[in-house]
């Protein structure tokens, strides 16, 4: 038998777009439904982030970067981060003018898509659902749909 040939690929779903979009709650459910371990590459790539630049590397030292991420354990305990974002988010008690909170997205959104290391660009082949009008129900069960087509699809 060759070596890995016992284990069984497990299908991986990604979901990518812009801030503010609906991303998190779309993926939490979407986990949930199909029964999927949900893994928030958004805080592992902040917790690698952090990582680098506590150990005092520039971005551009590919090989300083490495040797830190090969050092680091990332430890996504979900209860302790939901918890700790209500207790934010309680503590503040501020409002959001409407106009701030969007330009602060767009800011966000042209990093994102500008940025050196790893920008926010759509990939050949990706699937495109624009949930602006939807409904988070809606947009599951659009990416429900679009999975079991692709599981279709793939099968040997």
């Amino acid at each position: 038998m060759r070596r890995g040939a016992a284990l069984k690929r497990q299908p991986v779903v990604t979901i990518d777009g812009p801030a503010a979009a609906g991303k998190s709650t779309a993926a939490r459910e979407l986990a949930r439904r199909l029964g999927f371990t949900l893994i928030d590459t958004g805080a592992l790539y902040r917790a690698l982030a952090w990582a680098v630049k506590e150990a005092g590397v520039t971005a551009d030292d590919a090989p300083a970067v490495g040797k830190v991420l090969e050092k680091t354990t990332v430890d996504l305990d979900l209860d302790e981060r939901a918890r700790r974002r209500r207790d934010e988010l309680a503590a503040t008690g501020l409002p959001a003018d409407y106009e701030t909170v969007k330009a602060e997205v767009m800011q966000r959104d042209r990093q994102d898509m500008e940025r050196d290391l790893a920008p926010l660009v759509r990939p050949e082949g990706a699937l495109v659902l624009d949930s602006t009008a939807l409904s988070p129900e809606a947009v599951v069960e659009r990416m429900l749909d679009a999975v079991e087509q692709a599981r279709c699809c793939t099968r040997s």
